[in-house]
């Protein structure tokens, strides 16, 4: 990861931490890593090995590969992926939500739907687009 990817990842990482009411050193201990590893991933001042970041995956409940897909909305060179918006906080939030085993049933049901929504309004947003534009150029 870049430099910039690790400081994203580690946003996320930090912002689930404690909207989950984990401590740091809770937190390293259940991922059966030190305080200071744990501490240096959230403020993406180390480029950390897969399987560290599959053991804090593990320890805030998300789906093997969540931090990866963080990572890759920033491109290798520093700038935001076209693909994700640069406030795509929520989304994140949401893909969370849906792919945590901690979560129940319910909430990842309705996170899911959310995100389907999401999807379907993109999607009618860009046909709206591409209809103005092609009307743009017929007139």
């Amino acid at each position: 990861m870049t430099p910039e990817q690790r400081t994203l990842v580690g946003r996320h990482i930090r912002q689930e931490r404690t909207r989950q009411g984990i401590s740091v050193s809770q937190a390293a201990r259940s991922a059966d890593i030190g305080r200071s590893t744990w501490i240096a991933v959230e403020a993406g001042t180390r480029d950390t090995e897969e399987h560290t970041l599959g053991r804090v995956e593990r320890v805030l409940g998300w789906a093997h590969g969540t931090i990866g897909s963080i990572a890759d909305v920033i491109t290798p060179n520093g700038s935001v992926a076209d693909t994700a918006p640069a406030d795509d906080d929520w989304v994140a939030r949401l893909i969370a939500i849906r792919d945590s085993p901690r979560r129940s049933p319910a909430l990842r049901t309705m996170a899911a739907a959310q995100l389907t929504q999401l999807e379907a309004l993109l999607a009618a947003a860009d046909a709206e687009d591409a209809q103005r534009v092609s009307g743009d150029r017929a007139g």
